[in-house]
């Protein structure tokens, strides 16, 4: 299953109120995630009923792209993109056929955990300015794609904060 914990832990939301639940069931078979070759890509979430825009994640190339909540996520590119995409089944399929490439799935999980954990903890634990610097360390190119409400978004910061931080 899942961990949606990201989604909740930046929403703010109750994991069991019915109103923000998916309505769609994915199918395993055509949800899709994928390697990013080439490019640079956001993931947000807008929360009701203010429509206020929390930016949860950014991605940068040969990293794995997975949603942290695949029906109310939405990805979107900062540049010119290009991705390699898998389905659920094709990476099964693959694991199956080529018990090596488990090694690779591995890594490309632990990767990606570790991107939420430190999410998660940047957000709990780190103070604004912490978690500036923590971003222009990680992935300074977020400063010349990404729009200054996105990264006060994703820092959890007001634009003037931010601005004065630049």
């Amino acid at each position: 299953m899942r961990n949606n914990s990201l989604f909740y832990a930046l929403t703010g939301l109750d994991p069991n109120d019915r109103y923000f639940r998916p309505t769609v069931k994915l199918n395993p078979e055509t949800h899709n995630f994928g390697i990013l070759e080439k490019g640079h890509v956001m993931e947000y979430i807008m929360v009701r009923p203010d429509n206020k825009k929390i930016v949860t994640l950014f991605f940068g190339p040969k990293e794995a792209v997975v949603q942290c909540h695949p029906s109310l996520s939405t990805m979107v590119s900062l540049d010119s993109v290009k991705i390699g995409n898998f389905t659920y089944g094709g990476i099964i399929g693959t694991l199956h056929q080529f018990p090596e490439s488990r090694l690779i799935y591995r890594e490309l999980r632990r990767k990606y955990n570790k991107k939420v954990a430190d999410r998660l903890q940047s957000m709990q634990t780190m103070t604004p300015q912490e978690r500036f610097r923590h971003l222009h360390a990680t992935q300074p190119w977020v400063f010349a794609l990404a729009g200054k409400e996105d990264i006060a978004s994703y820092l959890g910061i007001s634009v003037g904060m931010l601005r004065k931080m630049l």
